[in-house]
């Protein structure tokens, strides 16, 4: 059996603890676990997609003009 996990913030874990957490159960069963951390927004949304693009930039405009010269 193969599964993904990919979980959200869990009980206090991080997106990425928490999805370690679960697939370490599952592996533990001998099932073949690929982890995916998962978030909405915010620093789980950060770590979730440093994990899987290191050289990824988020831009966060609070103004229309800082929005355009980001874009």
């Amino acid at each position: 059996m193969r599964v993904v996990v990919a979980s959200d913030a869990v009980a206090g874990l991080t997106p990425a603890a928490a999805s370690e957490q679960i697939a370490r159960a599952f592996a533990e069963r001998g099932v073949a676990v690929a982890v995916v951390p998962l978030a909405a927004t915010g620093q789980g949304l950060r770590e979730g997609v440093a994990a899987c693009c290191p050289s990824a930039v988020f831009a966060a405009p609070t103004t229309t003009a800082e929005l355009a010269e980001a874009l």
